[in-house]
């Protein structure tokens, strides 16, 4: 595996573990850092947000779209 694609593999885990815990425990996660109880429709919608760009990431992993690679990085 090249470096690049390792950095986007680890990036849409990343995300991976963000949609996952905004979908399922959205209010505890978001007070953790410190912010004030969210509307429970809003961050769940941005939950699935990141789920789509992550599924996106995994597609061009897989793909190796090196030139997806490019757009990203700048």
């Amino acid at each position: 595996m090249r470096q690049s694609s390792l950095s986007m593999l680890v990036f849409a885990v990343y995300m991976g573990i963000l949609c996952v815990a905004l979908l399922l425990i959205p209010a505890p996660f978001v007070m953790f850092f410190g912010f004030e109880r969210p509307d429970p429709l809003w961050i769940r919608i941005f939950g699935i947000i990141l789920g789509i760009l992550t599924y996106y990431y995994a597609m061009a992993i897989r793909e190796e779209a090196f030139q997806f690679y490019r757009w990203t990085s700048i």
